[in-house]
């Protein structure tokens, strides 16, 4: 029984798709032309996925940039507030936990 299941996670219908698409390319180009063609789908890739993390970085990049003034925001807001409290109320607070 799990050698069926190994056997189907292996040929499932996405390594079945590839498996056609690679048998058509044998038949379609002759074997000298693989690797150019390897080569330009390897560009390819490189461009699409050098783009892809451009344009996150220009989604991300304001939102860093936002929660970085928020939490220099709160940082001011606590040291403000620490600095104006009663260092003996502090002293009480923290004994009482």
């Amino acid at each position: 029984m799990t050698l069926k299941m190994g056997i189907y996670l292996i040929l499932d219908e996405q390594t079945g798709l590839l498996l056609f698409l690679f048998f058509l390319v044998l038949l379609a180009w002759k074997p000298e032309t693989l690797p150019r063609i390897a080569r330009e789908l390897g560009k390819w890739y490189y461009w699409a996925r050098k783009s892809l993390e451009d344009f996150m970085r220009e989604i991300n990049e304001p939102i860093y940039e936002a929660r970085n003034t928020v939490n220099n925001t709160v940082m001011d807001i606590r040291r403000t507030v620490n600095e104006a409290l009663d260092p003996d109320i502090l002293r009480i607070a923290r004994a009482l936990a």
